[in-house]
């Protein structure tokens, strides 16, 4: 949601930070700028400015607005802060790029690479800086939402002598996004407190908003009951000029709550209701709005009129969040369960209808927990793993607790997730729980094979898939499985008989369950580990395991691939044709996979090319 030019007069008392943000824009070509200052006391304005002064000077804007409520979906803001702009630079980017970006932002369906994702962002910032400087705008940016936050991060941390800054906004009592934190660090942020107003400035103020011009007594009243804060101020004038008494008798508000039930409680019933709905929403456009709330134009009038509710670029939200949270916060539960309850079954976005059924739902209910449960997946897909791990977690929630395979099942999604999202400390505690509750069982295994992703103690690995092979034993194709994965940690831990061992053993089980990706993979860490130990290169063993991939096709992960395996074991071998080959292959397939895994291919190739002596390659 655009944010719209300031007025002179809401910048009264502001020379001191107007001066500061012309500074930082006329010297930096780089960098951020943090306005930093309590809720009401200005910092949307400033904002405003700044983008107001890059505009002027001919730069490219990109901007964002984030809401709480909009902080649980997933690339909201990074939509609105690339907005049209990607539309001028995407023709450039490489095509997983432009796959991931396009997906994310919902133009397309695609499964998004969260690399790819990433990689296309910091192309767009570029790409729109070769013509002219650019200002990415946050206000808010503590409501950024995971993913928006962790793909902007990403992508100002890698830029180098690119003309792209950041002007943003943090409310006090508020943490930014820990990656955007440090991405701000990285990229060297100045922080620009904003204080509060001057009596002169406050009445100023008053004066040009309110048309009201109060004796000094009684502006001294509430520039002391606001302490300077200009949204506070205007809210107590208002409230003194309906009251009719001046301030002489100002009731002094003892809550943000508070003062806003005295604003909305001269608005008609159906008005606040219809605020719920937007406060619910965040900034939803108009015409989901018109789908939420019937005959909405007249029910939403007073609360435009009154100057509580804006329509900008077919948007409609609070001109303050500040309104919006006593909104919310002033609501019963069973007010708010009912709007999140009707929503959900409005909004087009799969996601946002999830979130808004997680927030309608108090008790358990399996059809509730199965809907949000297939949303996380979605969201995983899109590339959203932090949204992915939140509606996991709720359909744990409220999946009854007699199901206890669902429960099992949707805790490990949710450690899945949360380790997808590089959330190791959150995914490690979910697992350890789950394997000290969980009885022997395919769920226990495979808790204990996530929690191998995640632990750096190789030996440490190797007791927990140990553990794992007890939990699924009988079961041939799970001992495979598992079996196989020992074989590779016992490689990297220089066990090599112990590999071999292990991945005879799964070669065993593999065929015993008939499950040829598994074989093919236990065919291939025999013949490393065998490698490894100084035997000549296991050509039968490789030739069998590639052919058994190929019959599987794209089942195997790419890290596992017989192909990949057989490319370095041909490195080793200096057979620097075949490995080229076999890599370059391998490098296709993970072109279409995962961008992640294509860079671990890139550093094989770049090895072969660095020992056939080609440097610049």
């Amino acid at each position: 949601m655009a944010t719209a030019p300031p007025t002179t007069d809401a910048l009264v008392g502001r020379d001191a930070e107007l001066e500061s943000i012309r500074a930082f824009l006329t010297r930096s070509t780089a960098g951020a700028l943090l306005l930093e200052g309590e809720a009401g006391i200005g910092k949307t304005m400033l904002v405003a400015a700044a983008v107001a002064d890059a505009t002027e000077r001919g730069w490219q804007v990109l901007e964002c607005r984030p809401a709480a409520a909009e902080a649980q979906l997933p690339f909201a803001a990074l939509a609105d802060a690339l907005g049209d702009a990607v539309d001028e630079v995407i023709p450039a980017l490489p095509a997983p790029q432009r796959t991931a970006l396009l997906g994310a932002l919902r133009r397309i369906e695609a499964d998004v690479d969260r690399l790819a994702l990433s990689s296309g962002a910091l192309g767009v910032l570029r790409a729109l800086a070769e013509y002219r400087p650019v200002i990415l705008a946050i206000d808010d940016a503590q409501w950024l939402d995971a993913p928006s936050a962790n793909v902007l991060a990403f992508a100002l941390r890698r830029l180098t002598d690119e003309p792209v800054v950041v002007v943003a906004s943090r409310r006090e009592g508020e943490a930014l996004p820990p990656a955007v934190e440090a991405a701000l660090t990285a990229i060297g942020v100045e922080r620009l407190p904003v204080p509060p107003l001057s009596l002169g400035a406050i009445g100023r103020i008053i004066r040009s908003r309110l048309g009201l011009s109060l004796h000094r007594p009684a502006l001294i009243r509430i520039h002391e009951a606001s302490r300077g804060n200009p949204f506070f101020a205007l809210e107590l004038a208002a409230a003194a000029a309906t009251a009719g008494d001046g301030a002489g008798a100002l009731p002094v508000p003892e809550t943000v709550r508070e003062l806003v039930q005295r604003r909305l409680a001269a608005l008609p019933k159906d008005a606040r209701g219809g605020l719920l709905v937007v406060a619910a929403l965040g900034h939803p456009a108009t015409d989901v709005l018109a789908h939420a709330v019937e005959d909405w134009q007249r029910v939403v009038a007073p609360a435009l009129d009154a100057g509580i509710l804006e329509v900008r670029s077919g948007r409609i939200g609070f001109a303050h969040p500040l309104l919006a949270s006593g909104v919310y916060g002033g609501a019963a539960e069973h007010e708010r369960r009912a709007v999140h309850d009707m929503l959900a079954r409005v909004v087009p976005d799969p996601e946002q209808r999830a979130w808004h059924l997680a927030h309608a739902t108090a008790r358990a209910d399996e059809d509730v927990a199965t809907t949000l449960e297939r949303a996380a997946a979605g969201a995983a897909v899109r590339g959203a793993p932090e949204t992915a791990a939140e509606l996991a977690e709720h359909a744990h929630r409220l999946t009854p607790r007699e199901h206890l395979d669902e429960r099992a099942s949707r805790a490990l999604q949710t450690a899945t997730y949360a380790w997808a999202a590089g959330d190791a400390t959150r995914s490690r505690g979910i697992l350890v729980d789950l394997i000290g509750t969980l009885g022997p069982s395919p769920a226990r295994a495979a808790a204990r094979q996530l929690l191998v992703k995640i632990v750096d103690d190789i030996a440490e690995t190797i007791d927990l898939l140990g553990d794992a092979l007890d939990d699924v034993a009988g079961n041939a194709a799970a001992e495979a499985s598992v079996l196989n994965l020992l074989a590779r940690q016992r490689t990297w831990a220089g066990d090599f008989r112990g590999a071999i061992r292990e991945a005879e053993t799964a070669a065993r089980r593999a065929a015993e369950s008939g499950s040829t990706a598994e074989l093919a993979v236990a065919l291939a860490r025999e013949a490393q580990a065998r490698v490894c130990s100084g035997e000549r290169t296991q050509h039968e063993l490789l030739d069998r395991a590639v052919a058994l991939e190929r019959e599987g096709g794209d089942s195997i992960p790419v890290g596992d691939s017989p192909t990949r395996i057989r490319a370095l074991c041909a490195l080793w071998d200096d057979d620097l044709e075949t490995a080229w080959e076999l890599a370059t292959a391998v490098d296709r397939r993970a072109q279409a996979v995962s961008e992640s895994w294509r860079a671990i291919v890139l550093t094989t190739l770049a090895e072969i090319e660095l020992r056939r002596g080609s440097m610049a390659n």
